[in-house]
């Protein structure tokens, strides 16, 4: 059963909030957009999207915005939690997925 995850939609505003570092390093040059999709028994789509550098750091962004979902998640992700994270680049196509899941041995 997938479990809803509560209290994430604040990972879109710290997404836009940590995009910012990315003009500041690359300066004026047109970057990649990167999109952040969170699915569990609902669909979070991110319609704004993030500029970033590159597929390096889409990676590194979607690992970390992972972590602040689990921490924020805390202790009922291991009542059966199950969510993945999509990253899509602007044309729509999906880059890479994470999935979560919690798999108890004997149950």
């Amino acid at each position: 059963m997938i479990k809803p995850l509560h209290q994430f939609s604040f990972i879109f505003l710290w997404l836009a909030a940590e995009s910012s570092y990315s003009r500041l390093t690359t300066g004026d040059y047109p970057m990649p957009r990167y999109f952040f999709h969170v699915l569990d028994s609902r669909a979070l789509i991110d319609t704004e999207g993030t500029e970033l550098a590159g597929l390096d750091e889409a990676h590194e962004m979607a690992i970390r915005s992972a972590g602040s979902i689990l921490k924020a998640e805390g202790v009922a992700f291991w009542n059966g939690g199950q969510w993945r994270m999509s990253v899509a680049d602007e044309c729509g196509e999906i880059c890479f997925t994470l999935n979560f899941s919690v798999e108890k041995d004997g149950e």
